[in-house]
């Protein structure tokens, strides 16, 4: 699966995360290959990537990898679009499965 990020996406893991360009390429594409998917969440971790989905709407795929939510736009079989990352809350990463 080849990944297209959007310069939007740098920016905010710049702001956000403060990754570099290369770092963020990396766990990109490992959020897309292991990440958790929006249909497997649940409880308030699920009500929180909820509410970020619906601000989305040309998102169609959304992956947590780490302690980060990821948001992708699938073009076709084998290419998408990062539109932004998000960091989750600290009183959220309780749920996550690390």
């Amino acid at each position: 699966m080849d990944i297209i990020i959007t310069k939007h996406a740098y920016e905010r893991a710049r702001k956000r995360m403060s990754w570099t360009a290369d770092a963020f390429k990396r766990m990109s594409e490992k959020a897309w290959t292991n990440g958790l998917e929006h249909k497997n969440t649940k409880g308030q971790l699920k009500h929180y990537v909820d509410d970020l989905w619906t601000k989305y709407e040309t998102a169609n795929s959304m992956r947590i990898y780490g302690e980060n939510v990821y948001f992708f736009r699938s073009i076709g079989p084998d290419l998408c679009v990062l539109i932004t990352v998000y960091k989750i809350p600290t009183c959220l990463t309780k749920y996550l499965k690390l």
